[in-house]
């Protein structure tokens, strides 16, 4: 029996309204195709605070399986992401989803906090796309950043969204694993994660989630650690 195939891919933004328009320059700064995923990866390794060394570090540490590197893409936090390279985006996606096929598990590393200048939810566009290509039935598993703003399209096309829980940033590594451990566990059958979303009424929360001294944030994360030891809730994620 082959290896199980994971597709992996990247896309990232953090969307202020009010900044300047992010073009298609933006995003191809920082932007991998294929193998160049894998060899940034393995430059970076053992640890680096990004998703892509962790998930496959988690990976590497069960049965065998086959990466198969999609791209990566970034344009960091700036504005609205101009809609005609949106569009654009996923038509390459959609294409190389196709070609690469078939998939056993999807992970994605994502920032969960993008706008585009006429969709609100890129990022549940995303999902639903990947969702569309692959079926019902093939696990798809994201990293988001604390600062992500998480929708019901999100939520409702993915099998799994883990959240950091630092901020600063500091456990991409750990989440990211946790994300292969996922990824694995509904590949065997142990697992059939789906996601609730839950969305209180917020203007600002948690002092914007630092974790670095005492307060609302720590506390919630508490509350959250004892919520996964319960049966049958994997992770629990606040954003």
């Amino acid at each position: 029996m082959a290896p199980p195939r994971i597709a992996l891919l990247g896309f990232i933004l953090e969307t202020n309204g009010f900044a300047p328009v992010a073009t298609e320059a933006d995003f191809r700064r920082t932007w991998m195709d294929g193998e160049a995923i894998l060899n940034d990866a393995a430059a970076k390794a053992p640890r680096e605070p990004g998703g892509f060394v962790g998930f496959i570090s988690g990976m590497n540490a069960g049965e065998a399986w086959t990466p198969v590197p999609l791209f990566y893409t970034s344009a960091g936090a700036s504005g609205p992401m101009d809609q005609v390279f949106f569009d654009k985006f996923l038509k390459i996606l959609e294409e190389r989803l196709k070609a690469a096929m078939p998939f056993d598990g999807i992970y994605v590393q994502d920032h969960g906090a993008a706008g585009a200048t006429v969709d609100i939810d890129p990022d549940g566009t995303i999902f639903a796309l990947i969702r569309k290509v692959v079926g019902p039935k093939v696990p798809i598993v994201a990293t988001l950043d604390l600062h992500a703003n998480a929708t019901v399209k999100m939520a409702r096309n993915a099998s799994a969204l883990v959240s950091y829980r630092t901020y600063p940033h500091v456990d991409g590594y750990e989440r990211s694993v946790q994300a292969a451990a996922l990824v694995q566990a509904a590949m065997e059958g142990k697992r059939k994660p789906r996601c609730l979303l839950v969305q209180p009424a917020m203007l600002e929360g948690a002092d914007h989630g630092r974790t670095t001294h005492p307060g609302q944030m720590r506390d919630m994360l508490a509350k959250a650690d004892k919520f996964e030891t319960e049966p049958g809730i994997d992770v629990v994620s606040i954003q």
